[in-house]
């Protein structure tokens, strides 16, 4: 039992990596703007991002070494790690980064369709929230995360059923690849794509 609800946390923390407010946003923007049109971009990532994670899972399996272990075995040359292992840290930062501003982003526009706040306030208050959960510990930001994933999926399973979704125009955009009129819409594949591979 306790290992089962551990498992759970686990694939909370994994889902709501996954599927954070900057995603929310930026696949309802590409929904409003052009339809079912984009929804093989999303279907695109989702296949590359899951055989990338699946050779990086084999790697581990394999060799029994996660990222850094390897890191330090397979880079003798002194000079050569510290390159690689700056790199690694510029590229954690730099996911990190844009990861949290599309969140935190995301979060904020949501709030502002609710209240009457300025955004600067929003962000803070955003920015504020996340630092008290970290802050209380692991668990309890397991616990919420896992109430935050558990309540995301309710409301899109009911949207989905309420909505007068076009199923054949949903399946025709998730097979047929194809670029709809507009200049926004190289940026806004890329942004699509780049919200679910960039967890890779």
């Amino acid at each position: 039992m306790k290992r089962s609800r551990l498992q759970l946390g686990t694939s909370s923390l994994v889902v709501a990596a996954f599927v954070g407010p900057g995603t929310v946003l930026t696949c309802a923007t590409a929904g409003i703007e052009f339809g079912y049109a984009l929804g093989w971009v999303l279907l695109f990532s989702v296949c590359a991002t899951f055989i990338l994670q699946s050779f990086t899972a084999g790697a581990g399996i394999l060799s029994g070494l996660g990222m850094g272990e390897a890191l330090r075995r397979y880079t003798q040359d002194s000079s050569v790690r510290w390159v690689v292992i700056s790199l690694v840290v510029l590229g954690l930062w730099a996911g990190t980064a844009a990861f949290e501003t599309g969140n935190i982003a995301g979060a904020v526009a949501g709030m502002s369709s609710l209240m009457a706040v300025p955004d600067g306030v929003l962000v803070l208050l955003v920015g504020g929230l996340a630092a008290i959960v970290l802050y209380l510990g692991l668990r309890t930001a397991t616990r919420v995360l896992a109430g935050l994933v558990l309540l995301m999926s309710v409301v899109f399973l009911v949207t989905m059923f309420l909505a007068p979704v076009d199923w054949q125009q949903a399946f025709q955009g998730l097979i047929l690849p194809r670029i709809p009129e507009g200049g926004l819409v190289p940026c806004i594949s890329i942004t699509v794509f780049g919200v679910t591979f960039r967890r890779t």
